[in-house]
């Protein structure tokens, strides 16, 4: 299975704290796996790397987990019909576009997305698969889409 990470969890999995040593062992993930990125999270990391004043080590990191990452444009073939999906699905439960972005990307990829942020929990299993992890134990709860 292919995973896209979440902004939150490309930066913890490449820090590889305790959670992300057990989130890698429940998905499987290892050092040389790949995985997916929407290229939003790059922006998000640029923003944090830069509001956060990250040093030096921590941004060098980022870039490594970066430079690995495939990565998903918007302008990649579905990602816009995904977002007009999810938007319209998602529209009154708040206006997180960022996040619509990343599960477009998911959706059109195929893959699974990766989250501990529990707006996904708004689309996971309806209109993306869905790994979504506790943020203080790595454990993992499924949310498979429906065919």
């Amino acid at each position: 299975m292919e995973y896209l990470l979440d902004t939150n969890t490309f930066v913890r999995i490449a820090r590889n704290d305790v959670v992300a040593q057990q989130l890698s062992s429940e998905l499987g993930l290892t050092k040389d796996s790949p995985v997916i990125a929407s290229s939003v999270t790059l922006g998000e990391i640029e923003y944090f790397a830069r509001h956060r004043n990250w040093n030096a080590a921590t941004i060098a990191a980022m870039k490594k987990q970066c430079n690995s990452a495939f990565l998903i444009n918007p302008d990649s073939g579905g990602v816009a019909v995904a977002y007009a999906d999810i938007k319209q699905s998602t529209r009154s439960v708040s206006n997180r576009d960022n996040d619509v972005w990343i599960a477009a990307s998911a959706r059109a990829a195929g893959a699974c997305l990766v989250s501990s942020d529990k707006w996904f929990l708004n689309v996971g299993g309806s209109l993306v698969d869905l790994a979504y992890y506790d943020a203080k134990t790595g454990q993992v709860t499924w949310y498979r889409r429906r065919a």
